[in-house]
């Protein structure tokens, strides 16, 4: 066999080998898109793995945990409550500091009453605004009253701010 008819053979058979490839590569293409146009998804739809709840569960705990955070706090005395209270007290100057006590009692809850007088002086109550660092009535605790170290105000209000709160047990008193 001559040379130059091997090489016609040898390209013509290249050339439709190389043609019906590129039909077949074509076919297969569109077969392609028609199965992912038509087909029904083999993968499973994907359920939820329980974020939603955890996520829940997370802001429970915050909210929870941030509640005993405040009443700790508020129970140690950094967070001010301003009442109304009735004060006990006498030639209390501006600026001066005096030694004062409360009782630990529901009817007084909304109202304290305090007094800053020494037990001898009879001194008539008088109705001001008060600042306490601390409760000023406290559930858990029975048989109890409250120290403070109370400061007389410059200005109106409030006229009183009460810290430094003790509590003390009235059975250990005597």
């Amino acid at each position: 066999m001559p040379i130059g008819k091997a090489f016609k053979g040898f390209f013509k058979g290249f050339q439709g080998g190389y043609t019906s490839g590129a039909a077949q590569r074509k076919a297969k293409e569109d077969l392609e898109k028609t199965i992912a146009k038509n087909a029904i998804s083999t993968t499973t739809p994907r359920k939820s793995d329980g974020t939603g709840i955890g996520c829940l569960l997370l802001l429970i705990l915050f909210a929870g945990g941030g509640y005993a955070l405040w009443d700790s706090v508020d129970q140690d005395g950094y967070i001010p409550h301003n009442k109304i209270a009735i004060v006990r007290a006498k030639n209390w100057s501006i600026g001066e500091y005096k030694n004062c006590t409360s009782l630990n009692l529901a009817q007084t809850k909304d109202e304290p009453q305090i007094d800053c007088a020494s037990d001898a002086e009879f001194v008539e109550p008088k109705t001001f605004e008060v600042r306490f660092y601390g409760k000023t009535f406290r559930e858990d605790l029975k048989n109890a009253s409250f120290s403070w170290r109370c400061k007389k105000n410059e200005g109106t209000d409030p006229t009183f701010t009460c810290d430094e709160q003790k509590v003390i047990k009235l059975d250990e008193k005597n």
